[in-house]
């Protein structure tokens, strides 16, 4: 549930840049990818929508729904 909740980014080949929700960069990764020759670009927005099922080592499945979209994601 975690998992599908952190924030995005997204690296576009043409325009060669990447873009991010808030805080899914942290300021010292945005200067080490500046330095690096990366262009970055923070989003105003999020993006993005995710519905996820995961089995456990168990064979337990789980389902978790992105709360920043649409839809759900459930085991019966």
């Amino acid at each position: 549930k975690d998992w599908v909740s952190l924030p995005r980014y997204h690296h576009q080949y043409l325009p060669d840049e990447i873009q991010f929700e808030p805080g899914a960069l942290s300021g010292q990764l945005q200067n080490e990818l500046r330095f690096r020759g990366h262009t970055l670009k923070e989003l105003s927005r999020t993006y993005g929508n995710m519905q996820a099922v995961m089995r456990d080592s168990k064979g337990k499945l789980h389902a978790a729904s992105d709360p920043r979209g649409e839809g759900a994601a459930q085991v019966k």
